[in-house]
């Protein structure tokens, strides 16, 4: 039992590993970060799901491999003596392992839900749209994709409770839009009734140290018309983001140079390098981008870099709706809060958008893909959880195991 699920978790860790090398590019980032498609994300509906602030997603997956293993060796203990020495060992051994890793939890939990029963509300709105992932927009359309966003955001700024969070979608460009088409805006008594709120915005921008394209969340303090501080999307998404060098090495060998200099002109974007944690009104939140809701690693660095409140902005145009697809993206940014716990927000572009709280459960979700407001309170939660604190403990754990296993197989063989 202990063997198949620590060998599962290790293949799924060197899968990870595995995607990394085969899109390795210019614009990659090192890490085992691609879990899309980890089977520990299939406990994000069921009550297990709080085991992640324990183990992570790779906790889930053993714990699943485990209880697997569990019922198949029950079963194959009925055609043997089922109270052999060996058997009740055996039994005995596994649900003591399970009780303790419920009984850790539960005290993790307990303590995660007093911190958040003491905590502020803070009413935090997203405003959810359903663009067409393009190249490219004419100025017309630009100027049509801003009159509903702008209309979205006098809606979210008569909201019955004013909100000190607005998010946008990923490549919104709102903030950029606003002052090209409509430059007095900003600076006007009622744009947002003189009340102060966080305006969190992306788009594309020029890297001030290299000056190549970098995909950049912008933090704004509305009432001041300051911007706070951003951050440049660090995970890229293989062709999506950049070439990997394996296709760029295919389309020279076939002659399609061509496409090379089109992708690099049009979505060649450059990494970022730094995470960013922004304080705003006394609250710390930290944010990514997109495709980086599949790395366990970045939102854990977030939270342990001081992030109470997490945040995604998404465009998941390229999809078209597929809800395999977008499924699988709720349970993992359900993981990524209860791992950390910590409320979190995703804004999307012809996506879900939704906002779950620290357990990972979905507090409200947007069940179309229309243009939205979605309102609701979050709370900047401080207490870090045990898998915050010491990561893929699991994964070391694994490693021993599996070490073990074979160094008694192989001193049977060598005493044979």
């Amino acid at each position: 039992m202990f063997f198949f699920s620590s060998l599962w978790i290790v293949f799924e860790y060197l899968r990870a590993w595995g995607l990394t090398i085969f899109t390795l590019g210019p614009g990659s980032l090192s890490g085992p970060h691609y879990t899309l498609g980890h089977l520990g994300y299939a406990a994000a509906s069921s009550s297990f799901l709080f085991l992640a602030g324990f183990g992570g997603v790779y906790g889930l997956g053993f714990f699943i491999v485990f209880v697997n293993c569990l019922i198949f060796f029950f079963l194959v203990s009925f055609k043997k003596p089922f109270f052999s020495k060996r058997n009740l060992t055996k039994f005995g051994i596994a649900f003591s392992v399970i009780f303790l890793a419920f009984l850790a939890t539960h005290f993790q939990n307990t303590q995660n839900i007093s911190d958040a029963r003491n905590k502020k509300s803070i009413p935090v709105t997203i405003i959810q749209t359903n663009f067409p992932s393009l190249f490219g927009y004419t100025s017309q359309q630009e100027k049509e994709f801003l009159d509903i966003k702008l209309g979205l955001f006098r809606q979210a700024s008569q909201e019955k409770q004013w909100p000190r969070i607005i998010v946008f979608p990923e490549h919104s460009n709102f903030l950029e839009k606003l002052n090209f088409f409509y430059p007095s805006f900003l600076s006007s008594e009622n744009a947002m009734n003189g009340k102060q709120a966080l305006v969190i915005d992306s788009g594309w921008h020029s890297s001030e140290n290299t000056g190549a394209a970098v995909t950049r969340l912008i933090y704004l303090d509305f009432q001041a018309q300051r911007i706070i501080d951003s951050y440049d999307k660090m995970l890229l998404m293989p062709v999506g983001d950049y070439l990997p060098y394996f296709l760029t090495a295919i389309l020279n060998l076939t002659g399609h140079q061509d496409w090379i200099v089109n992708m690099e002109m049009s979505r060649g974007y450059e990494k970022g390098e730094n995470l960013t944690v922004v304080e705003y009104d006394g609250v710390k939140i930290g944010g990514l981008m997109c495709s980086e809701v599949v790395s366990p690693y970045l939102y854990k660095g977030l939270a342990r870099n001081g992030a109470e409140i997490l945040i995604s902005v998404a465009s998941d145009a390229i999809f078209k709706g597929d809800k395999l697809l977008l499924g699988q993206l709720l349970a993992i940014a359900q993981t990524r809060a209860a791992e950390n716990n910590r409320y979190f927000i995703q804004a999307a572009n012809q996506g879900n958008s939704f906002i779950i709280n620290n357990q990972g459960k979905v507090m409200v979700k947007t069940e179309k893909i229309g243009n939205e407001v979605v309102s609701a309170e979050v709370k900047a939660l401080t207490a870090k959880t045990f898998y915050n604190r010491f990561g893929d403990w699991i994964l070391v754990l694994a490693g021993l195991i599996i070490s073990h296993a074979i160094l008694v197989k192989t001193g049977f063989r060598f005493r044979r």
